[in-house]
């Protein structure tokens, strides 16, 4: 997220179709790693490589929240 000069940075889930299935994406649960920011990095994970733009994308803190589609954070 950002705000004029202050960024914060999440780990997040993302919810999306995968074959016509619904497929959950978990974020990198290791403190010592950040995972990938996959609005600027390649994607390894062989269901990630289509069109994420309609992923919905949750964080998880002390409730669940839902931050809307992907092509709408970008």
């Amino acid at each position: 997220l950002r705000e004029k000069a202050r960024v914060e940075v999440f780990k997040c889930f993302l919810k999306g179709k995968y074959n016509r299935k619904v497929l959950i994406v978990q974020p990198s649960f290791n403190l010592v790693t950040e995972g990938t920011d996959i609005t600027k990095e390649k994607l390894i994970s062989p269901f990630l490589q289509q069109e994420l733009r309609n992923f919905e994308c949750y964080i998880v803190a002390d409730k669940v929240y839902r931050f809307g589609k992907l092509k709408n954070l970008r």
